[in-house]
């Protein structure tokens, strides 16, 4: 009898080990993905802020007021492979977004060159700032702990 004891007491705190374990490991998982969509929700409504105000400045700021939009959120979200999460509509919609903020950064430093090239800067800027309203309207809808 000893030894069917000893043998039930290890088997059963092996499986209590390691479903304590694994529920660590759901409830990290859960935390790391609304840290991670938190930080690029926050990411977008700053872009959004940022275009606006380049928008309604055109002309008037320097090269210095001339800020980049941010995308290190989206980066880091695109790299664990939680964009996976989304809706298919919504994360091409993101992508489109950030290859457009990426065009707009490879076109930043030739808007102050001393002949300026800026062509389509302001439309694209126009068009970033309504997409990224646009995600900040939908996130909250598809991500509830957003709301």
């Amino acid at each position: 009898m000893d030894i069917i004891e000893v043998l039930l007491t290890v088997c059963l705190t092996v499986v209590g080990a390691m479903a304590i374990a694994f529920t660590n490991f759901y409830l990290e998982g859960r935390k790391r993905i609304r840290i991670l969509f938190r930080a690029l929700y926050d990411e977008i409504k700053l872009n959004q802020s940022i275009a606006q105000k380049l928008l309604k400045n055109r002309r008037s700021e320097t090269v210095f007021e001339l800020a980049p939009l941010y995308t290190l959120s989206y980066q880091n979200i695109r790299i664990t492979g939680e964009l996976l999460i989304l809706p298919e509509k919504l994360r091409m919609e993101l992508e489109e977004v950030y290859e457009l903020i990426s065009a707009h950064h490879r076109q930043l430093p030739a808007v102050y060159e001393p002949i300026p090239r800026d062509r389509g800067f302001y439309e694209r800027l126009e068009n970033i700032s309504k997409k990224l309203e646009h995600l900040e309207n939908e996130f909250p809808k598809i991500l509830k702990f957003l709301r």
